[in-house]
């Protein structure tokens, strides 16, 4: 039986199945003392009946043996002619004495026989009914003896009375010894049984304190066990939540893990209960390793999510993705901003390319001005030239008019760089305030 791999019901139940099962034998015992005392108490008062039914027959016995002497002395009375009658009557009645005690004895010895269990009594008994048989037959012949001493005188009668009186004496003192010897053994008997009773009482109780005494300790002993092994899980997972309730500690020992798995090496609901908290502990860790790496700049970390419930995992990895596309578009903002420095760049730089070839235009315009104005002065002497630098003046303006529109175009490209350039900085101040 080992109560680490029960569920705390079977713990229980079979906690509870002990105590019974210890309360049964005690039952059992009490039940089995109850039984034997009964019936020592039964054939206590079996015996009992047994010795005052034996010193019955003895009283009446005796009370026989006075009658029988009684009867001897009024027939040998009855010589008398003037007591004769009152004598022979009252030998009627000493004689209905003599048959109703000796009746009733007989009852009394019915009564011992159909008590009689032991050996000894019925042994015992066997000798009585030996010896009250030679008695029964031995007083008959006296009655008949003393019947004869009625018409002789006392002299003569009373030897014969004595005769008489000597031959029922041996039977009658052996059929009473028999009673008293029987009378013995029924008494050794009880006394045996009342001494057994003691004993067995005195076992049974003796039992019974050893009984109770070791079901207390075996109770003891189970009831500490079994809260041991319920209030050890119970503390540690209880240890476990204040610290992640009160302290906020989700981060563990290897003292705190090698507990944490000794106690969910179980098989039972608080096993279960402590592995379910080393999960979630272990889970609750990651998370939170993940995090302090994502606070120290790192967000290339994963955080492992358990499904549609496990709120703060997804959190985490909404975070986690909503961080790297804020600095992928910053990035590509970044980029952007680049590229429009760039553009601007090229553009300053053509403006001011436009600008040198606009001032080596005008210098030539000048230079073409003062040729003008030389050859207005020399027009007399050439109007075929003038007409020729007129020519060339004209496309001077027309270079000069293209450069001018490319200097308009090329500010038109600086306006729209700074525009773009404009938007780009907003999107930084964005995400910088983002």
């Amino acid at each position: 039986m080992n109560f680490k791999n029960m569920d705390i019901k079977k713990r229980l139940l079979t906690s509870f199945i002990v105590v019974a099962i210890i309360a049964a034998i005690v039952g059992g015992i009490g039940i089995f003392a109850s039984v034997s005392l009964g019936n020592s108490g039964e054939l206590q008062n079996a015996r009992t009946d047994e010795a005052i039914d034996a010193a019955r027959v003895n009283r009446l016995t005796n009370e026989q043996r006075a009658f029988l002497r009684g009867y001897a002395i009024h027939i040998t009375s009855s010589y008398l002619p003037e007591l004769r009658e009152a004598e022979l009557k009252e030998a009627e009645t000493q004689l209905t004495h003599i048959e109703e005690t000796a009746a009733e004895a007989e009852e009394y010895l019915e009564d011992i026989k159909r008590l009689a269990k032991s050996p000894k009594v019925k042994e015992a008994l066997e000798i009585v009914e030996e010896k009250r048989a030679v008695y029964a037959t031995t007083k008959e012949k006296f009655i008949n003896m003393i019947n004869e001493t009625k018409e002789l005188d006392p002299e003569t009668s009373l030897p014969l009375v004595v005769d008489a009186m000597n031959f029922l004496r041996d039977p009658l003192d052996e059929y009473t010894n028999s009673l008293i010897e029987l009378t013995e053994v029924i008494n050794t008997l009880t006394d045996e049984q009342a001494e057994s009773m003691q004993n067995l009482t005195t076992t049974v109780l003796a039992i019974l304190i050893f009984i109770i005494i070791v079901a207390v300790i075996v109770a003891i002993a189970l009831g500490n066990y079994i809260a041991k092994l319920i209030s050890v899980p119970v503390l540690y997972v209880s240890g476990i939540l204040s610290a992640m309730g009160k302290d906020g500690r989700v981060q563990y020992t290897s003292q705190e893990w090698d507990e944490c798995n000794r106690l969910a090496a179980g098989k039972d609901e608080l096993a279960e209960c402590c592995e379910n908290l080393g999960l979630a502990a272990k889970h609750f860790g990651e998370l939170s390793e993940t995090l302090m790496t994502v606070s120290k700049g790192d967000l290339t970390p994963l955080a492992h999510s358990l499904g549609n419930d496990d709120i703060i995992a997804n959190a985490t990895i909404e975070i986690l993705n909503n961080l790297n596309r804020m600095f992928s578009d910053i990035s590509t903002a970044t980029n952007e901003v680049n590229a429009g420095a760039g553009q601007i760049s090229n553009a300053s730089e053509a403006l001011s390319q436009g600008a040198t070839e606009q001032a080596s235009s005008v210098e030539e315009l000048a230079s073409t001005i003062n040729n003008i104005s030389e050859a207005v002065k020399k027009s007399a002497e050439n109007a075929k030239t003038a007409s020729e630098i007129a020519g060339n003046t004209g496309d001077i303006m027309g270079t000069a008019n293209k450069k001018m529109e490319e200097m308009v175009s090329a500010m038109e490209n600086i306006s729209t760089a700074s525009h773009e350039i404009s938007k780009i900085i907003k999107t930084i101040e964005d995400i910088a305030f983002q």
